[in-house]
């Protein structure tokens, strides 16, 4: 029986993962082999993408509505890909500024997804919407269990662990832990792909291959742990729980 109780032990139990993180396409990018491998081993997955993606580029001409919801789309199929619940706030591409209502929708997020474990950008990240959503997601993680900051949501009842992920224009990452992702690298690449839009938009303007960028990265990590395809990780000194942050990764290993 499904009962209130039981509810409530499977939410302790079960390893419940959330990636906060600023733009349509970059959990594919940055986190995506890992979100799998939890997936794959019976973990809770969710993830807030924090902006609409609608800041347009000449080479693909829309109104910003239309924009959104294309990218929204997108960001929908590659949640589908390993049945991870989505969680879509709609701040305008480019404004993800920490604003007090921002940190608050962020909070009620944490909230309903319970998590053990957030992921989100480095707060050195290259994109100032990354930057914002890193300190963003590290001021709600700590305040989501606080009694009087009310939401829609009820206060969380322990603080998750907290992982910082690489960025896809790697500027100095010294990671702390690596993931192997060579069993969940295939449906990784159907995720970039699933991106189309940012896909485009890397080609044309930046004239840069995601593809090619995704798997050199992986595989650069990979050798550092020794593995085929790994993903980077680093811990934050200081967030309050760093003791229990390597068992919540799956397979984690930490560099010595």
């Amino acid at each position: 029986m499904n009962t209130i109780e039981n509810r409530k032990s499977k939410i302790e139990n079960q390893p419940r993962v959330l990636a906060i993180m600023a733009h349509p396409g970059d959990a594919a990018v940055v986190c995506f082999g890992t979100l799998a491998k939890f997936k794959q081993q019976g973990a809770h997955v969710a993830w807030c993408c924090v902006t609409d993606g609608a800041g347009g580029n000449k080479f693909a001409p829309m109104p910003p509505d239309k924009l959104a919801a294309q990218r929204k789309n997108h960001e929908t199929t590659t949640a589908k890909l390993i049945d991870a619940e989505l969680h879509w706030l709609g701040i305008q591409d480019g404004m993800a500024f920490r604003t007090n209502a921002y940190v608050l929708s962020l909070v009620d997020v944490i909230r309903q997804v319970q998590p053990t474990l957030i992921i989100t950008h480095h707060p050195d990240d290259y994109h100032s919407d990354n930057q914002y959503t890193s300190k963003a997601a590290f001021i709600a993680a700590g305040i989501a269990s606080t009694f009087n900051i009310k939401t829609a949501h009820e206060p969380t009842s322990r603080r998750p662990s907290l992982f910082y992920c690489e960025s896809w224009i790697t500027r100095a990452f010294i990671p702390t832990d690596y993931v192997d992702i060579t069993e969940t690298f295939a449906i990784k690449k159907k995720a970039v792909a699933a991106n189309k839009v940012g896909v485009a938009w890397l080609r044309d303007f930046d004239k840069m291959n995601i593809f090619d960028l995704v798997e050199s990265n992986a595989k650069s990590r990979g050798q550092q742990c020794g593995s085929t395809y790994a993903e980077a990780f680093r811990t934050d000194p200081h967030w309050p729980n760093n003791a229990h942050l390597l068992s919540c990764l799956p397979d984690a290993r930490e560099l010595n």
